[in-house]
C-alpha cells in the first residue's frame, strides 16, 4: 500500500494534485473524480469510506482529518446544545462599536493584544463604519479578518462625531485619518469662510479629493 499523508482536506471537488500529494494513485483519484462527476457527493466522514478505491486502513488514516461543512453538511454535527446557544449570540452581540477588548477575545478568539488594538483604534476613529475598517488595524492579518468578520455587526450610529466648527488642530490631527496639511487645510479653511455651514464645503478645503471627502465626511457633524 502506497504511503499516505494526510492534511486536513474536504473530499467535496477536492483538487486532484491535493489527492495525490497524500499519497493516493492516479487511478484512486480518477475514481474518486468518476463517483463525483455521476453527482456523488460527501455528507459525511463515512461517506469516503464508501468509496472502492479507498482502503479501510486508508480510511482509518484520513479519517481524522477530513473536514466536512455546509453545503454538502445536511445532519449539523452533535454538539454541546449549551455551546450552539453560546455561538448564536455570538453572532448577534459581537457590535464592534460597543463591545470591550474582553468581548472581542472572548467572542472572536483574537489575541488579547489585538483586542486592545482593535479597541484602541475605534477609540481614534469614533467608531468603525464597515467591517474593512478592522484592515487598518496595526496587526490585523487578512486571514484573521476574513475567519472573525462573519461575527462582526457594525451599528454606525453609535460613531461618536466630530464637531466640525468646534475641533481644534490638535483635536483633529489626533484622527488616523488627517495628517498635518489635511489638517491645517481644514482648520485654515474654517477660519477663511468664519465657520462650516455644510459638509459639502470640504470640497472647497485644498487637498480633499472625492474620495478623502467621502473617507471623512461620516466623522463630522456641524452643530445647528
Amino acid at each position: 500500500m502506497q504511503k499516505i499523508k494526510p492534511i486536513p482536506f474536504n473530499p467535496n471537488k477536492l483538487p486532484d494534485e491535493i489527492w495525490l500529494k497524500m499519497g493516493f494513485t492516479p487511478t484512486q483519484v480518477k475514481n474518486i473524480k468518476n463517483y463525483e462527476a455521476k453527482g456523488g457527493k460527501f455528507y459525511r466522514k463515512e461517506d469516503v469510506k464508501k468509496l472502492y478505491s479507498i482502503s479501510d486502513a486508508e480510511y482509518q488514516l484520513i479519517e481524522p482529518y477530513i473536514q466536512i461543512k455546509s453545503p454538502y453538511q445536511t445532519k449539523p454535527a452533535k454538539e454541546n446544545p449549551k455551546f450552539i446557544k453560546t455561538e448564536s449570540k455570538r453572532i448577534l452581540t459581537t457590535e464592534i462599536n460597543s463591545a470591550d477588548a474582553g468581548v472581542l477575545e472572548n467572542n472572536l478568539g483574537i489575541n488579547p493584544w489585538l483586542a486592545k488594538r482593535v479597541i484602541d483604534y475605534r477609540t481614534l476613529l469614533g467608531g468603525f463604519r464597515h467591517v474593512e475598517q478592522l484592515l487598518e488595524v496595526y496587526g490585523m492579518k487578512p486571514e484573521t479578518w476574513e475567519k472573525i468578520i462573519p461575527f462582526i455587526s457594525v451599528d454606525t450610529l453609535l460613531i461618536i462625531k466630530i464637531d466640525l466648527n468646534a475641533v481644534t488642530f490638535k483635536e483633529l490631527l489626533r484622527h488616523p485619518y488627517f495628517d498635518y496639511e489635511t489638517t491645517k487645510s481644514i482648520i485654515d479653511t474654517r477660519k477663511k469662510i468664519k465657520s462650516y455651514s455644510s459638509l459639502d464645503q470640504l470640497h472647497q478645503v485644498p487637498l480633499i479629493t472625492d474620495s478623502i471627502f467621502q473617507r471623512i465626511a461620516p466623522y463630522f457633524f456641524i452643530q445647528e
